[in-house]
């Protein structure tokens, strides 16, 4: 819904790929992470602290506040 290049989208890739080579899954995990570096890098750029966090595979986090209604 948020679409593949939407932050939130990159961001569950990220932990995605983390989850599947804590599984063993090496091959899956490193294709997925390739491409969520891609993603990142072009829509933060490379030195954004999101970026480099991600990029040094640590598990992403966010936190925001539901709007009132």
């Amino acid at each position: 819904m948020l679409g593949e290049d939407h932050i939130l989208t990159i961001s569950l890739r990220a932990g995605l790929a983390l989850d599947l080579a804590q599984l063993g899954e090496r091959a899956e995990a490193e294709t997925l992470h390739a491409d969520v570096a891609d993603r990142l890098t072009a829509l933060l750029g490379p030195d954004h602290p999101h970026t480099q966090y991600i990029l040094e595979r640590h598990r992403p986090y966010w936190d925001f506040e539901p709007q009132p209604i």
